[in-house]
């Protein structure tokens, strides 16, 4: 999906939780100042705002990466794990948090990984959680 779907996706997701939520949303200056929201530049998210056990879209590496724990004992730490593609094969990584100038990942935005609205009814609540026929995000 290209980036501007993406921003009319998110766009049309917004007015209906306006909807939803009984706002009126009856001027077109209203729906252009959203449009400006959602296409606007977007920073690098600051390591202190990270959360731990999130995915990020962002630049190093991969362009997708999960902020977690790795190693064990006085060796454990927080980093990104990646998946890229190396020599046309996918391949895991970590990598170090990337302020402008140093590290592997650069993190912009929190990628929403959405929730079951419709589970596949496996017999379990932790698959239930897990095994989705929709997927509202």
């Amino acid at each position: 999906m290209d980036a501007r779907n993406l921003a009319l996706c998110q766009i049309i997701g917004i007015v209906n939780e306006h909807e939803q939520a009984g706002h009126a949303l009856n001027c077109l200056d209203e729906i252009r100042a959203i449009a400006q929201r959602v296409l606007a530049p977007c920073p690098q998210i600051p390591r202190e705002e990270l959360v731990e056990g999130t995915w990020y879209a962002g630049r190093g590496r991969a362009n997708v990466a999960l902020w977690g724990w790795v190693g064990r004992g006085d060796r454990r730490r927080l980093t990104f794990l990646t998946i890229a593609l190396v020599s046309h094969q996918p391949n895991e990584g970590r990598g170090s948090y990337m302020p402008i100038d140093d590290g592997c990942f650069q993190p912009f935005r929190a990628i929403a990984e959405g929730t079951v609205a419709e589970a596949m009814g496996m017999g379990t609540a932790a698959r239930d959680n897990h095994c989705a026929k929709l997927l509202e995000i």
